[in-house]
């Protein structure tokens, strides 16, 4: 076989002419090259593909040398930063600078900085990236010039969703003259392409006209030949849906993915519909992020069609659609939606604040606000509707009911009715032992108990018995004393700092069960209080933590939801408890966060989809056991350990993190047959690890698999990290065993 090289921008040219910004290219043999045929058939578009833009001249590498030579990317490097910008559009994770480390692995770019673009394929990690259809070429090389026939083929190739790379001639339009160009739209007789040598992306200014030269930025181009790489698209995202916005609250919204396909032709093989609301900005040290509060997620492969009734009103709420096709693609577009109040409803509303002797926003007229207002967010200079704020607090609509005065508050031991829930407790025959009920309705107290009571809602239902705070700066229920029931009511407004829906102070043997804590600082707080048990109760949407235990010990948490909180479930200075079986899912900082806490067991609970960590455990928790947990898709760690020591984690799983597990300053810590998938780091040491057991965890498909820095005298045994870009890296870390 004859290979051609053309060595483009020589150093005489240099020379000759100012800054000459071309890569040394390795054609294809002549077999691997496809002269001109005739005409082809004409495809009639007008597309601009979103390809992202490159320059050679960027400040990061425009120094660097291509491969080991002195040719520099500022100068040379035109066709890998072109290859860059097409392999980005299909999906591949890299930047010129990155593609030149390799393809000089692959022995793509020769010493003397030649690019053999055949070799484009054999890139790792790319294998999913290119079109599995037999009739395709991943890689073809057309030599022609810019004619009717280079057109034609240009317009076919960008209508199936594929850039087009252009070898162009400039002034004096030799081989020493030699550049590359990306295609990636066209409008009428105008062709749109990307420069490298651009220092930013000139949208619009680049164009090629039908019987013209190209307007380049070197001058008027001239094509020589087109490279074209097929690649997997990625799905097109689309739905539609119905009612349009804006939507009637409680109207059930159909949402339809049917439009969405796959270009390649393949099959979409997973939908999934997130709903959430944007809750404006924040600022940190590199730049704006954008807040949203999770409402609702669903996915599946049989989730094209969906139907959802929303809860209360906003002008804010986004639903987005992430699709995957069968080769693991995805894509994903959103659509922003307006719920709003009836008019009768908001009469309604109206009537009953003035009937309840209520504020403007349905609170208790001594609320104070920070700001003035409960409807603005300082940290993210967001504002809320009135109406949004007073679904939310109060979410089962008391003013669609007709208005009560009988007593619906029961002793069913002494057959004594009463006005109100304190009414009840602090009568002289309620005693110990003794169960009162409370009918369906809107109590607008402080309850203290003080007796050993059960009370509960007659209808067990916690959506239709409401007790929210009078005043908002105390608890709704403060709880005293041993052996308190407290059982099917939703618990909402004590908005004060410390707040809770539910406290319990310095007691024993209590049951929190079946309740909805929404709303207030804090959901639930256990203080000084031991042996009691929290079961199946949903803490959502509260400003601080969904469950929280200070001083408290030998507790049990178990079946319960606690979502969008800032932690999920909070333990300080606590041991001994059982935390098993709950969901700590969509929190803004931790799903289950230890302070200072030990001997505590953590188990079979999801902790997903959290800001900061799935589970961490921080200053000093020691001796906990951590076992059979998911969790996945947080944007910091899965499980994370800080400065604690003598753990045993064990049996989780740790996907679609930033880190999988990450140990930081802790020692003596047992890590065994765990799983970390898909994460940056599948287990992480950082800063002075001492002497931890990683024994038989399984870290695949990360970029490290197992990493230690500055770690000492640490066993790394009989684990599997394959499938990562590295397997186990060690940096400034010594003493430490590793064994198959």
């Amino acid at each position: 076989m004859i290979v051609r090289k053309v060595l483009s921008c020589l150093v005489v040219c240099m020379l000759l002419m100012s800054a000459v910004p071309c890569a040394v290219v390795v054609s294809g043999s002549n077999e691997d090259a496809i002269d001109t045929p005739s005409k082809i058939l004409s495809v009639e578009i007008e597309e601009l593909l979103d390809v992202p833009f490159f320059s050679q001249r960027n400040d990061t590498w425009k120094d660097k040398p291509l491969d080991h030579s002195t040719y520099k990317f500022k100068d040379w490097g035109c066709a890998v930063t072109s290859v860059a910008m097409v392999l980005k559009y299909f999906g591949y994770d890299t930047d010129p600078l990155e593609l030149n480390k390799s393809l000089t692995n692959i022995g793509a770019l020769g010493k003397d900085a030649m690019l053999d673009f055949r070799k484009v394929e054999q890139l790792p990690s790319t294998e999913k990236i290119w079109i599995k259809d037999l009739n395709k070429k991943a890689y073809e090389r057309v030599n022609t010039h810019w004619n009717e026939f280079s057109q034609d083929r240009i317009r076919k190739e960008l209508s199936n969703k594929y850039p087009v790379i252009g070898e162009v001639r400039y002034p004096p339009y030799n081989n020493d003259n030699t550049h590359f160009i990306v295609f990636y739209g066209v409008k009428g007789d105008k062709f749109y392409f990307q420069d490298p040598y651009d220092y930013l992306r000139a949208k619009g200014e680049r164009e090629w006209e039908v019987g013209k030269l190209g307007n380049g930025t070197l001058g008027k181009y001239n094509l020589y030949s087109l490279r074209i790489f097929h690649g997997n698209l990625r799905p097109i995202a689309s739905f539609r849906y119905s009612p349009q916005t804006p939507v009637n609250l409680g109207e059930e919204v159909t949402f339809d993915a049917s439009t969405s396909y796959d270009p390649d032709g393949g099959d979409i093989t997973n939908y999934r519909w997130e709903i959430y609301l944007f809750r404006g900005y924040i600022w940190t040290v590199e730049g704006t992020d954008k807040v949203r509060e999770h409402i609702w997620v669903k996915e599946g492969p049989d989730k094209k069609v969906i139907k959802y009734s929303f809860s209360f009103p906003s002008d804010d709420y986004f639903v987005r659609l992430t699709i995957t096709d069968d080769e693991g693609e995805t894509n994903w577009t959103e659509a922003g939606l307006t719920i709003v109040v009836s008019e009768e409803e908001k009469s309604q509303i109206e009537a009953w604040i003035k009937e309840n002797d209520l504020n403007e926003y349905g609170d208790p007229k001594n609320t104070w606000y920070v700001g003035g207002t409960p409807l603005y967010d300082g940290r993210t200079g967001h504002y809320i509707s009135k109406y949004e704020y007073i679904f939310r607090k109060h979410p089962d609509r008391p003013w669609k009911r007709i208005s009560h005065k009988e007593h619906l508050v029961h002793n069913l031991n002494t057959g004594e009715d009463f006005a109100t829930i304190q009414a009840a407790i602090d009568d002289s025959d309620t005693k110990d032992g003794h169960t009162i009920t409370i009918d369906p309705g809107t109590y607008n107290e402080n309850v203290n108990i003080y007796k050993s009571l059960t009370i509960r809602s007659t209808s067990g239902n916690p959506e239709d018995t409401i007790v929210q705070a009078k005043n908002s700066n105390d608890h709704v229920f403060e709880v005293t004393a041993n052996y308190v029931h407290i059982n099917g009511f939703t618990v909402t407004n004590a908005t004060g700092n410390w707040k809770a829906g539910i406290y319990l102070y310095s007691v024993d043997y209590c049951k929190i069960s079946n309740n909805n804590c929404l709303n207030s600082h804090d959901g639930i707080y256990l203080q000084s209080s031991s042996n009691n048990g929290i079961f199946n109760n949903n803490v959502n949407m509260n400003w601080g933590n969904g469950i929280v235990l200070i001083l408290s010990s030998n507790n049990t948490l178990y079946l319960n939801k606690a979502l969008n909180n800032d932690d999920g479930i909070c333990l300080a200075y606590s041991s001994n408890n059982i935390i098993i079986n709950n969901n700590a899912n969509l929190n803004t900082d931790d799903g289950i966060d230890l302070y200072s806490s030990s001997n505590n067991a953590i188990s079979n609970n999801n902790v997903n989809l959290n800001k900061d960590a799935g589970i961490q455990l921080g200053s000093y928790s020691s001796d906990n056991e951590i076992t059979n947990n998911n969790a996945n898709s947080n944007s910091h760690n899965g499980i994370y350990l800080d400065s604690s020591s003598n753990n045993i984690i064990i049996n989780n799983i740790c996907s679609d993190n930033y880190d999988g597990i990450y140990l930081e300053k802790s020692y003596n810590n047992t890590l065994t047959n765990n799983t970390c998938l898909n994460n940056f780091d599948g287990i992480r040491l950082f800063g002075f690890n001492n002497n931890n057991d990683i024994t038989s965890n399984y870290c695949l498909y990360n970029t490290i698999g197992v990493c230690l820095e500055y770690a000492f005298g640490n066993n790394i045994v009989k684990n599997t990290a394959n499938l990562n870009s590295y397997g186990i890296y060690l940096g400034n870390s010594n003493s430490n065993i590793l064994k198959k």
